[in-house]
């Protein structure tokens, strides 16, 4: 792993402890009701040096040990020196795992970059797989 590498991972992760810690922030989206603390994912990272940095997790409530409601939080990161623009959500997907007590989130976002002569799109995507008793994985995650 190289510095630079390094230095991003370390800002990332920065970026997603205080996005965690913000609790209502503005960063983190509207929420349903919910009789109990709604429990927050594993947060995926993908990044280019330099150019974006995308964070995405889900946050989930659970009742009577059944999950409730799923949300996706997507938090897009771009270096004061990227040319690149944050184009939102590109496709996401929420839904129930069949007789589980788990959902599974996908979310793909876009960034658009300039870059030799043209623009070239980046689509950082996770997979994050979450269970009543509050637990969560990354189930994958790359950038198409």
């Amino acid at each position: 792993m190289t510095v630079k590498r390094i230095a991003v991972a370390v800002f990332l992760t920065l970026v997603t402890m205080a996005s965690a810690n913000a609790g209502t922030a503005a960063a983190e989206p509207d929420l349903p009701a919910c009789q109990t603390e709604p429990w927050r994912s594993v947060v995926v990272h993908e990044f280019s040096a330099g150019e974006w940095g995308y964070l995405y997790r889900l946050i989930w409530c659970v009742e009577n040990r059944q999950i409730k409601w799923v949300v996706s939080d997507v938090v897009p990161v771009l270096p004061d020196a990227s040319d690149c623009t944050w184009m939102g959500t590109k496709a996401e997907s929420l839904r129930p795992v069949t007789n589980s007590d788990t959902w599974l989130g996908f979310n793909m976002g876009w960034f658009s970059c300039p870059g030799g002569g043209g623009t070239t799109d980046d689509y950082p995507w996770g997979i994050i797989h979450v269970a009543s008793d509050g637990t969560s994985g990354i189930q994958d995650q790359d950038t198409a």
